[in-house]
């Protein structure tokens, strides 16, 4: 009976665990999607912004576990339309879901160095996915309004 009890509890956990982790992934994606369209917003031509990667880092300000950097690889127009490769971070917050852009950088000068110093820690989270397929939308939808 001993054996029985254990392995229900053992397997309650692994339950709950799934359930943990499938809960927070959507989380995380939600905080990456608010964090690229705040970085989307802040460019020249917000249109012109695809991200080649998007992860998430453990860390940001004070010791709240629930906040991340945000942090982004990809390309957009600049002022002269020509394509440039940019990186980007935001600091979002897994609780609320909310991601506020901080910086945007060309892949040179201190700038670019300081994000890339707070994308570096592993382990990271990846949610280039569930951004690509935000921002595709978001296009598609302006497009459709026009």
């Amino acid at each position: 009976m001993r054996c029985t009890k254990m392995s229900f509890a053992l397997l309650c956990f692994i339950l709950l665990s799934g359930c943990a982790s499938s809960q927070t992934q959507a989380q995380y994606d939600k905080v990456g999607i608010s964090s690229a369209r705040s970085v989307r917003q802040a460019l020249n031509d917000p249109d012109s912004f695809r991200v080649d990667a998007a992860w998430l880092v453990h860390g940001g300000k004070g010791d709240d576990p629930d906040t991340v950097w945000v942090c982004f690889k990809g390309r957009a127009k600049n002022e002269m339309g020509g394509y440039v490769t940019i990186i980007a971070t935001a600091e979002g917050h897994t609780d609320s879901g909310k991601g506020v852009w901080t910086m945007i950088s060309p892949l040179d000068g201190d700038r670019a160095k300081y994000i890339e110093e707070q994308c570096v820690p592993t382990p990271w989270i990846d949610v280039t996915a569930a951004v690509q397929v935000a921002l595709k939308a978001d296009r598609e939808k302006e497009q459709d309004s026009k």
